[in-house]
Protein backbone atom coordinates (compact mmCIF):
# COMPACT_ATOMS: atom_id res chain seq x y z
CA UNK A 1 0.00 0.00 0.00
CA UNK A 2 2.89 2.70 1.09
CA UNK A 3 3.94 1.97 -2.77
CA UNK A 4 0.56 2.79 -4.39
CA UNK A 5 0.46 5.70 -2.23
CA UNK A 6 3.90 7.22 -3.80
CA UNK A 7 2.87 5.88 -7.10
CA UNK A 8 0.08 8.35 -7.12
CA UNK A 9 2.11 11.14 -5.31
CA UNK A 10 3.95 10.55 -8.53
CA UNK A 11 1.79 11.12 -11.07
CA UNK A 12 -0.18 13.84 -8.95
CA UNK A 13 3.17 15.79 -10.48
CA UNK A 14 2.36 15.03 -13.78
CA UNK A 15 1.20 18.15 -16.13
CA UNK A 16 -2.26 17.07 -16.77
CA UNK A 17 -2.78 18.42 -20.31
CA UNK A 18 -2.47 15.55 -22.32
CA UNK A 19 -5.44 15.20 -23.78
CA UNK A 20 -6.74 17.79 -26.85
CA UNK A 21 -10.24 17.84 -25.68
CA UNK A 22 -10.13 18.04 -21.68
CA UNK A 23 -7.61 19.07 -18.76
CA UNK A 24 -6.96 18.55 -14.58
CA UNK A 25 -6.47 20.99 -11.94
CA UNK A 26 -5.40 19.63 -8.62
CA UNK A 27 -4.66 22.29 -6.56
CA UNK A 28 -2.70 21.77 -3.03
CA UNK A 29 -3.74 24.86 -0.01
CA UNK A 30 -0.34 22.87 1.98
CA UNK A 31 2.29 21.19 -0.42
CA UNK A 32 2.06 17.42 0.66
CA UNK A 33 -0.93 17.72 2.43
CA UNK A 34 -3.34 17.94 -0.25
CA UNK A 35 -6.51 15.76 0.31
CA UNK A 36 -7.95 16.47 -3.02
CA UNK A 37 -7.47 13.69 -6.36
CA UNK A 38 -8.51 13.05 -9.60
CA UNK A 39 -8.90 10.34 -12.35
CA UNK A 40 -8.99 11.44 -16.34
CA UNK A 41 -8.61 8.31 -18.36
CA UNK A 42 -9.49 8.48 -22.42
CA UNK A 43 -10.12 5.58 -24.25
CA UNK A 44 -11.21 5.48 -27.80
CA UNK A 45 -14.99 3.77 -26.74
CA UNK A 46 -15.04 6.60 -23.58
CA UNK A 47 -13.68 9.77 -21.76
CA UNK A 48 -13.97 9.04 -17.32
CA UNK A 49 -13.54 12.01 -15.65
CA UNK A 50 -13.55 12.27 -11.66
CA UNK A 51 -12.69 14.18 -8.67
CA UNK A 52 -12.49 13.16 -4.91
CA UNK A 53 -12.32 15.03 -1.73
CA UNK A 54 -10.86 13.69 1.28
CA UNK A 55 -12.90 14.48 3.73
CA UNK A 56 -10.67 16.13 6.25
CA UNK A 57 -12.77 17.28 9.39
CA UNK A 58 -14.14 13.66 9.66
CA UNK A 59 -10.98 11.64 8.44
CA UNK A 60 -8.64 14.02 10.37
CA UNK A 61 -6.92 11.03 12.22
CA UNK A 62 -3.43 10.08 10.87
CA UNK A 63 -2.16 6.69 10.03
CA UNK A 64 1.83 5.44 10.75
CA UNK A 65 0.73 2.83 8.22
CA UNK A 66 0.47 5.21 5.16
CA UNK A 67 3.06 7.18 5.54
CA UNK A 68 1.62 9.66 8.32
CA UNK A 69 -1.00 10.77 6.29
CA UNK A 70 -4.82 11.31 7.32
CA UNK A 71 -7.49 9.18 6.83
CA UNK A 72 -8.68 12.13 4.03
CA UNK A 73 -5.53 11.99 2.24
CA UNK A 74 -5.57 8.28 1.32
CA UNK A 75 -9.26 7.91 1.06
CA UNK A 76 -9.10 10.01 -2.57
CA UNK A 77 -6.32 8.14 -3.90
CA UNK A 78 -7.37 4.79 -2.87
CA UNK A 79 -10.65 5.61 -4.54
CA UNK A 80 -9.26 7.08 -7.51
CA UNK A 81 -7.63 3.79 -7.90
CA UNK A 82 -10.54 1.72 -6.95
CA UNK A 83 -12.61 3.58 -9.77
CA UNK A 84 -9.84 3.11 -12.75
CA UNK A 85 -9.34 -0.94 -12.07
CA UNK A 86 -13.35 -0.79 -11.93
CA UNK A 87 -12.83 1.27 -14.82
CA UNK A 88 -10.45 -0.73 -17.09
CA UNK A 89 -12.54 -4.15 -16.25
CA UNK A 90 -16.16 -2.86 -17.10
CA UNK A 91 -15.26 -0.62 -20.24
CA UNK A 92 -17.15 -2.40 -22.40
CA UNK A 93 -20.78 -2.53 -20.70
CA UNK A 94 -20.03 1.29 -19.99
CA UNK A 95 -19.49 1.76 -23.50
CA UNK A 96 -23.28 0.08 -24.32
CA UNK A 97 -24.67 1.84 -21.48
CA UNK A 98 -23.80 5.39 -22.71
CA UNK A 99 -24.92 4.30 -26.23
CA UNK A 100 -27.95 3.78 -24.81
CA UNK A 101 -27.54 0.03 -24.72
CA UNK A 102 -29.08 -1.25 -21.33
CA UNK A 103 -28.22 -5.03 -20.74
CA UNK A 104 -29.48 -5.66 -17.28
CA UNK A 105 -31.74 -8.20 -17.81
CA UNK A 106 -28.73 -10.60 -19.77
CA UNK A 107 -26.96 -9.58 -16.88
CA UNK A 108 -29.18 -10.79 -14.24
CA UNK A 109 -29.41 -14.03 -16.06
CA UNK A 110 -25.96 -14.36 -16.50
CA UNK A 111 -25.12 -13.47 -12.89
CA UNK A 112 -23.33 -10.64 -13.43
CA UNK A 113 -23.69 -7.22 -10.40
CA UNK A 114 -24.65 -4.30 -13.06
CA UNK A 115 -21.48 -1.97 -13.82
CA UNK A 116 -23.16 0.17 -10.68
CA UNK A 117 -22.96 -2.29 -8.33
CA UNK A 118 -19.38 -3.39 -9.34
CA UNK A 119 -18.37 0.62 -8.89
CA UNK A 120 -19.60 0.39 -5.59
CA UNK A 121 -17.91 -3.02 -4.52
CA UNK A 122 -14.31 -2.09 -5.63
CA UNK A 123 -14.98 0.93 -3.65
CA UNK A 124 -15.64 -0.66 -0.50
CA UNK A 125 -13.17 -3.50 -1.06
CA UNK A 126 -10.34 -0.44 -1.92
CA UNK A 127 -11.53 1.39 1.05
CA UNK A 128 -11.89 -2.18 3.93
CA UNK A 129 -8.64 -3.24 2.56
CA UNK A 130 -7.19 0.42 3.95
CA UNK A 131 -9.37 -0.34 7.46
CA UNK A 132 -7.72 -3.92 7.80
CA UNK A 133 -4.06 -2.02 7.55
CA UNK A 134 -4.58 -0.01 9.74
CA UNK A 135 -5.66 -1.90 12.33
CA UNK A 136 -8.80 0.15 13.81
CA UNK A 137 -11.35 -1.21 15.68
CA UNK A 138 -15.04 -0.67 15.19
CA UNK A 139 -16.23 2.73 15.82
CA UNK A 140 -19.12 3.93 17.57
CA UNK A 141 -22.68 4.33 16.18
CA UNK A 142 -23.59 7.53 15.50
CA UNK A 143 -19.86 9.26 15.35
CA UNK A 144 -18.95 11.45 13.28
CA UNK A 145 -15.62 10.84 13.23
CA UNK A 146 -14.86 8.21 10.00
CA UNK A 147 -12.33 5.99 8.71
CA UNK A 148 -10.94 7.00 5.41
CA UNK A 149 -14.01 9.36 4.24
CA UNK A 150 -14.13 10.92 0.99
CA UNK A 151 -16.63 12.39 -1.35
CA UNK A 152 -16.70 11.83 -5.67
CA UNK A 153 -18.14 13.32 -8.26
CA UNK A 154 -17.13 11.35 -12.05
CA UNK A 155 -18.87 11.42 -15.72
CA UNK A 156 -18.41 9.19 -18.61
CA UNK A 157 -18.87 10.24 -21.83
CA UNK A 158 -19.30 8.16 -25.06
CA UNK A 159 -17.17 7.82 -28.07
CA UNK A 160 -20.90 9.61 -30.10
CA UNK A 161 -20.65 12.57 -27.15
CA UNK A 162 -24.10 12.76 -27.23
CA UNK A 163 -25.34 10.84 -23.95
CA UNK A 164 -22.85 11.26 -20.38
CA UNK A 165 -23.51 9.34 -17.04
CA UNK A 166 -22.77 11.18 -13.91
CA UNK A 167 -22.15 9.71 -10.49
CA UNK A 168 -21.26 11.34 -7.23
CA UNK A 169 -21.67 10.77 -3.53
CA UNK A 170 -21.03 14.14 -1.00
CA UNK A 171 -20.82 17.38 -1.92
CA UNK A 172 -18.52 17.52 -5.24
CA UNK A 173 -20.62 18.25 -8.26
CA UNK A 174 -20.90 17.56 -11.86
CA UNK A 175 -21.98 20.33 -14.29
CA UNK A 176 -22.94 21.05 -17.98
CA UNK A 177 -22.06 24.26 -18.80
CA UNK A 178 -23.84 25.18 -23.01
CA UNK A 179 -24.97 28.37 -24.51
CA UNK A 180 -27.89 28.41 -22.22
CA UNK A 181 -25.57 28.56 -18.94
CA UNK A 182 -23.99 26.23 -16.31
CA UNK A 183 -26.33 23.16 -15.03
CA UNK A 184 -25.84 21.39 -11.41
CA UNK A 185 -26.55 17.78 -12.88
CA UNK A 186 -25.64 16.02 -9.06
CA UNK A 187 -27.36 17.00 -6.28
CA UNK A 188 -25.70 17.56 -3.13
CA UNK A 189 -25.41 15.36 0.00
CA UNK A 190 -26.14 17.66 2.21
CA UNK A 191 -29.08 18.73 5.00
CA UNK A 192 -29.55 22.12 3.02
CA UNK A 193 -29.55 21.32 -1.33
CA UNK A 194 -29.94 25.15 -2.43
CA UNK A 195 -26.77 25.53 -3.82
CA UNK A 196 -27.16 29.53 -3.11
CA UNK A 197 -28.03 29.22 0.78
CA UNK A 198 -25.30 26.26 1.06
CA UNK A 199 -22.72 28.91 0.56
CA UNK A 200 -23.38 30.78 3.38
CA UNK A 201 -24.45 28.05 5.75
CA UNK A 202 -22.05 25.17 5.03
CA UNK A 203 -24.41 22.60 5.06
CA UNK A 204 -22.88 19.25 6.69
CA UNK A 205 -22.74 16.38 4.06
CA UNK A 206 -25.21 13.20 4.91
CA UNK A 207 -23.44 10.53 2.63
CA UNK A 208 -19.32 10.49 2.42
CA UNK A 209 -17.68 7.21 1.14
CA UNK A 210 -16.31 5.68 4.10
CA UNK A 211 -14.61 2.57 5.30
CA UNK A 212 -16.92 2.61 8.50
CA UNK A 213 -20.10 4.24 7.64
CA UNK A 214 -22.90 2.78 4.99
CA UNK A 215 -23.01 5.39 1.90
CA UNK A 216 -24.59 5.24 -1.53
CA UNK A 217 -23.54 6.34 -5.11
CA UNK A 218 -26.13 8.00 -7.05
CA UNK A 219 -26.51 7.73 -10.85
CA UNK A 220 -27.82 10.09 -13.42
CA UNK A 221 -27.99 10.17 -17.06
CA UNK A 222 -27.53 13.71 -18.75
CA UNK A 223 -28.60 13.53 -23.02
CA UNK A 224 -26.07 16.32 -24.80
CA UNK A 225 -28.22 18.13 -26.99
CA UNK A 226 -25.56 20.70 -28.07
CA UNK A 227 -21.81 21.29 -27.91
CA UNK A 228 -21.41 21.57 -23.91
CA UNK A 229 -18.35 21.20 -21.26
CA UNK A 230 -18.62 18.90 -18.99
CA UNK A 231 -16.91 19.55 -15.14
CA UNK A 232 -16.20 17.72 -11.94
CA UNK A 233 -15.47 19.73 -9.37
CA UNK A 234 -14.86 19.23 -5.79
CA UNK A 235 -16.29 22.02 -3.31
CA UNK A 236 -13.18 24.44 -3.07
CA UNK A 237 -14.03 25.16 -7.15
CA UNK A 238 -16.90 27.30 -6.38
CA UNK A 239 -17.78 27.24 -2.30
CA UNK A 240 -15.85 30.17 -1.70
CA UNK A 241 -17.43 32.75 -4.28
CA UNK A 242 -21.13 34.78 -3.56
CA UNK A 243 -23.13 32.71 -5.92
CA UNK A 244 -23.58 30.20 -8.38
CA UNK A 245 -23.95 32.59 -11.01
CA UNK A 246 -19.96 33.76 -9.87
CA UNK A 247 -18.98 30.52 -10.54
CA UNK A 248 -20.38 30.29 -14.07
CA UNK A 249 -18.73 33.92 -14.95
CA UNK A 250 -15.39 33.24 -13.50
CA UNK A 251 -15.63 29.59 -16.12
CA UNK A 252 -16.27 31.98 -19.25
CA UNK A 253 -14.47 34.94 -18.10
CA UNK A 254 -11.19 33.13 -17.96
CA UNK A 255 -12.14 31.25 -21.32
CA UNK A 256 -12.48 34.37 -22.94
CA UNK A 257 -9.48 35.19 -22.07
CA UNK A 258 -7.22 32.51 -23.25
CA UNK A 259 -5.95 31.45 -26.50
CA UNK A 260 -5.94 27.78 -25.69
CA UNK A 261 -6.83 24.83 -23.05
CA UNK A 262 -3.60 25.11 -21.63
CA UNK A 263 -4.07 28.91 -20.73
CA UNK A 264 -7.74 28.68 -19.81
CA UNK A 265 -6.37 25.95 -17.36
CA UNK A 266 -3.71 28.67 -16.22
CA UNK A 267 -6.42 31.13 -15.96
CA UNK A 268 -8.57 29.11 -13.37
CA UNK A 269 -5.69 28.26 -11.34
CA UNK A 270 -5.07 32.05 -10.63
CA UNK A 271 -8.90 32.75 -10.25
CA UNK A 272 -9.75 30.16 -7.95
CA UNK A 273 -6.47 30.47 -5.66
CA UNK A 274 -7.37 34.45 -5.30
CA UNK A 275 -10.23 33.33 -3.21
CA UNK A 276 -10.54 29.73 -2.34
CA UNK A 277 -9.63 28.45 1.67
CA UNK A 278 -9.44 25.11 0.33
CA UNK A 279 -7.52 22.14 -1.91
CA UNK A 280 -9.57 22.60 -5.54
CA UNK A 281 -9.54 20.12 -7.96
CA UNK A 282 -11.77 20.10 -11.38
CA UNK A 283 -11.85 17.80 -14.40
CA UNK A 284 -13.36 19.74 -17.72
CA UNK A 285 -14.03 17.56 -20.93
CA UNK A 286 -15.21 19.86 -24.37
CA UNK A 287 -17.79 17.35 -26.38
CA UNK A 288 -19.25 18.27 -29.62
CA UNK A 289 -16.85 21.35 -30.93
CA UNK A 290 -14.08 21.34 -33.49
CA UNK A 291 -11.62 23.17 -31.13
CA UNK A 292 -11.17 25.22 -28.64
CA UNK A 293 -11.95 29.03 -30.42
CA UNK A 294 -15.29 27.00 -32.15
CA UNK A 295 -16.07 26.87 -28.25
CA UNK A 296 -15.06 30.00 -26.94
CA UNK A 297 -17.61 31.59 -29.56
CA UNK A 298 -20.10 29.27 -29.05
CA UNK A 299 -20.54 30.85 -25.49
CA UNK A 300 -19.35 34.94 -26.18
CA UNK A 301 -22.60 35.53 -26.01
CA UNK A 302 -23.80 33.37 -22.65
CA UNK A 303 -20.88 35.33 -20.84
CA UNK A 304 -22.93 39.30 -22.49
CA UNK A 305 -25.87 37.61 -21.22
CA UNK A 306 -25.36 36.81 -17.78
CA UNK A 307 -23.03 39.91 -16.97
CA UNK A 308 -26.20 42.00 -18.02
CA UNK A 309 -28.75 39.92 -16.11
CA UNK A 310 -26.61 39.17 -13.20
CA UNK A 311 -24.57 41.92 -12.07
CA UNK A 312 -22.56 41.67 -8.55
CA UNK A 313 -20.67 45.01 -7.16
CA UNK A 314 -19.48 45.78 -3.82
CA UNK A 315 -23.18 47.73 -3.52
CA UNK A 316 -25.27 44.78 -4.34
CA UNK A 317 -27.77 43.80 -1.41
CA UNK A 318 -28.16 40.46 -0.46
CA UNK A 319 -31.62 40.57 -1.10
CA UNK A 320 -30.91 41.56 -4.81
CA UNK A 321 -28.12 38.51 -4.72
CA UNK A 322 -31.77 36.32 -4.21
CA UNK A 323 -33.73 37.51 -6.20
CA UNK A 324 -30.86 36.92 -8.90
CA UNK A 325 -30.39 33.48 -7.46
CA UNK A 326 -34.49 32.68 -7.93
CA UNK A 327 -34.48 33.80 -12.15
CA UNK A 328 -30.70 31.89 -12.25
CA UNK A 329 -31.71 28.99 -10.70
CA UNK A 330 -34.44 27.78 -13.50
CA UNK A 331 -31.78 26.84 -16.02
CA UNK A 332 -28.94 25.87 -13.31
CA UNK A 333 -31.10 23.17 -11.92
CA UNK A 334 -32.94 22.11 -14.97
CA UNK A 335 -30.54 18.64 -15.17
CA UNK A 336 -31.28 17.99 -11.58
CA UNK A 337 -34.19 16.01 -10.37
CA UNK A 338 -36.84 17.52 -7.82
CA UNK A 339 -35.85 16.56 -4.34
CA UNK A 340 -39.13 16.14 -2.00
CA UNK A 341 -37.76 18.95 0.44
CA UNK A 342 -39.22 21.04 -2.41
CA UNK A 343 -35.46 22.42 -3.24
Amino acid sequence: MRQFIMRLKKRKQEPMTAAADGFVICQEQVPGKGEDFFLYERRPEAVLMAVFDGSGGSGARVYPEFGNHTGAYVASRVLAEAVKLWFDCESKRIQRRLAGKNNAESDEKEGKESAEAGLKKAMDDALHRCREKSGSGPMLLGSLKKEFPSTMAMFLLGEQRNRAVFCWCGDSRGYVLDSQGLHQVTADDTEITDAMVNLREDAPMTNVASASHPYQIHWRQAELKQPSILLAATDGCFSYLPTPMEFEKLLLETMMESSSLKKWRAGLIRRIEAVAGDDFTMGICLQGFQDFEEAKQSLRERLDDIREKFPLDEKTEEKELFRQWEIYRKSYEKLMERRQDGD
